[in-house]
């Protein structure tokens, strides 16, 4: 698994305001924060030769905290918004999994530049970060529903603020239908379960699954997941990623839209 761990990547640095041939000062129908943000493909060419096409970067500014997917591995830190546009954002920890060098070198600029922008605004509806680096276009992601949709675990609760990712070569899946049942595969075994929701709040009953023998950290991580599920309280989508956080509002399970 890979694990959510301090880093000393990029030091959060204040930056000057944007020069004059910057994109334009945040407008009033665009929200900065509470969204999230994916980089767009001619950003990713600036940052990197030969990115895989589907090679997924996103950026979310909430309540003083960033966080997202950088190419490979989630990441976490800091922001501060200042006056007429200026930013700085700074990456505090990631997880640890390997990649290919084609997504690990992304990963890599990508965080290099975030950590070196000074200043944001808006073209359109696109949110444009300058600083150091390339310009960083990111377009904004329509939350999906919860029904219906495929979803892929990336990242499981320890209990102890980290955050550990799912075993290489498994993986691990939930589909909630309209129906009141959730199903998929826990990395090794299929499983199946009933479900109810009420706003936010999401209850899931008695988890059935087939009795497949699995290696023996796939079935720890098998087991960690199941046992999530039954604790789970309350969920929330944020674009094309669904979090489940226990009665305490402690983070248990993360996951992607599969086709996102």
């Amino acid at each position: 698994m890979r694990t959510l761990r301090s880093l000393a990547l990029v030091p959060l640095v204040v930056l000057a305001a944007a020069c004059a041939d910057e994109p334009s000062a945040p407008g009033e129908d665009v929200e900065l924060e509470g969204v999230t943000w994916i980089l767009g493909e001619s950003s990713i060419d600036a940052l990197v030769d030969e990115a895989p096409g589907d090679a997924r970067v996103t950026l979310r500014l909430e309540g003083g905290e960033a966080g997202g997917t950088a190419a490979c591995n989630l990441y976490g830190g800091t922001y501060e918004v200042g006056d007429d546009g200026a930013i700085s954002i700074g990456v505090d920890g990631m997880t640890e999994m390997a990649c290919d060098e084609p997504l690990m070198a992304l990963e890599i600029a990508f965080v290099d530049a975030l950590g070196g922008v000074a200043s944001y605004g808006f073209e359109g509806e696109e949110l444009v970060l300058v600083g150091e680096g390339p310009e960083l276009t990111f377009s904004a992601e329509r939350p999906l529903p919860l029904e219906r949709t495929a979803w892929r675990l990336d990242g499981i609760g320890s209990g102890d603020d980290t955050v550990s990712s799912t075993l290489a070569g498994t993986e691990v899946t939930a589909t909630f239908d309209t129906e009141g049942r959730v199903a998929g595969s826990g990395g090794c075994n299929g499983y199946g379960a009933p479900y109810t929701t009420d706003g936010a709040q999401i209850h899931i009953g008695d988890i059935a699954a087939t009795e497949i023998g699995c290696k023996p950290d796939v079935s720890a991580q098998e087991t960690a997941f199941f046992d999530a599920l039954g604790r789970a309280a309350t969920f929330r989508i944020e674009g094309s990623t669904l979090t489940l956080s226990d009665a305490e509002g402690a983070f248990l399970l993360s996951f992607v839209a599969a086709s996102a």
